[in-house]
């Protein structure tokens, strides 16, 4: 979503730049969020600790941006604003999926010696 929205305005000023003079949460995300994540799933595959620490951060990162972004969904439909359905179901299925995951990835942590 994020690269499709930088991509599109390679020519021009983003759309959604609005107020501001950069895309700061996608550069975030794409400069950090995203390049943790995909190593912390390379460490959680190898099964080394340090897979665990950041996979879990980032696990529990996803649980509560989704969760979030599901509660913004309900008082948007609270509020009456048009809501589509793929954000309506979209985004709580991806909460269930980071919550599996975190139980995942917590129920195989063990002290090594």
């Amino acid at each position: 979503m994020w690269l499709g929205m930088i991509l599109s305005s390679l020519n021009k000023a983003p759309i959604d730049l609005e107020h501001y003079t950069t895309l700061v949460i996608q550069a975030m995300d794409l400069g950090f969020i995203v390049p943790v994540a995909i190593l912390s799933g390379i460490l959680l595959i190898r099964n080394k600790s340090l897979g665990y620490l950041l996979g879990t951060v980032i696990i529990i990162k996803g649980v509560t941006l989704t969760l979030a972004v599901t509660m913004m969904v309900v008082f948007m439909i609270l509020s009456g604003v048009n809501v589509s359905i793929i954000e309506i179901i979209v985004f709580p299925l991806i909460a269930l999926l980071c919550i599996f995951s975190l139980g995942m990835v917590l129920k195989n942590i063990v002290k090594k010696e």
